[in-house]
């Protein structure tokens, strides 16, 4: 009998995907700490479903340590459940900013709607603070825009600087030399775990070609 598959929460999901990253790459939780910038303690709070989504930019940090997109976190290979909608929590500052830049570099929300795979709609809500993007259309954001978790990070760090004396006040440069890429083989295990997931879709692919093809061949054959 077919074992019924569970539908896990987004915070689950979240959880497993990012030990399951962990121990794909093969790095206990220190190397793991401090290849995210974060501490051992916090990614062992975050596997084990504790305030997950608390904070988006941490999960964007570990993405970008994994080489993969900020979205494949939200993502569960069980279930096939992609784009959910509930995503991970931005400060309002994050948001303020993101929008500006979508105002300042294009004509309308209607053709960066369509960049990012979404309603004209959806854009004005967002800007309205009435709703809040996806993961997915969040990372597309991300990729259009071309940000980074540094330039999430220096965003929220300048309202910080700026609510400070004067006299105290430090600028704050996004350290991009802190970016830390994954080498060739470590890129080469998230591949196959990206394959791993596509495979059945692919052999089922495979199969209906072989079929056309086999079909073709007698045809032929009744020809000769």
């Amino acid at each position: 009998m077919e074992q019924k598959k569970v539908r896990l929460t987004t915070e689950e999901i979240v959880a497993k995907n990012v030990s399951a990253y962990r121990f794909m790459l093969g790095l206990d939780y220190e190397k793991f700490a401090e290849r995210t910038h974060l501490t051992p303690e916090r990614i062992r709070e975050i596997e084990k479903g504790a305030d997950v989504l608390g904070n988006g930019i941490e999960l964007l940090r570990i993405a970008e340590a994994c080489n993969i997109q900020y979205s494949e976190l939200f993502e569960d290979a069980d279930t096939g459940s992609t784009g959910l909608s509930k995503n991970a929590y931005f400060p309002d500052v994050v948001y303020k900013r993101i929008y500006k830049m979508i105002q300042k570099n294009y004509k309308s929300f209607t053709a960066f709607a369509k960049l990012i795979g979404v309603h004209f709609s959806t854009v004005s809500l967002w800007m309205n603070g009435k709703t809040h993007p996806t993961p997915i259309a969040f990372q597309n954001t991300l990729t259009v825009l071309k940000l980074k978790s540094y330039d999430l990070e220096a965003m929220v760090e300048s309202t910080r600087e700026k609510k400070k004396p004067v006299e105290k006040a430090v600028s704050v440069e996004p350290k991009k030399e802190e970016v830390v890429v994954a080498d060739d083989f470590e890129s080469k295990v998230v591949k196959i775990m990206r394959l791993q997931k596509e495979l059945p879709e692919l052999i089922e692919q495979v199969n209906v070609l072989y079929g056309k093809i086999y079909t073709l061949k007698q045809k032929l054959l009744e020809l000769s």
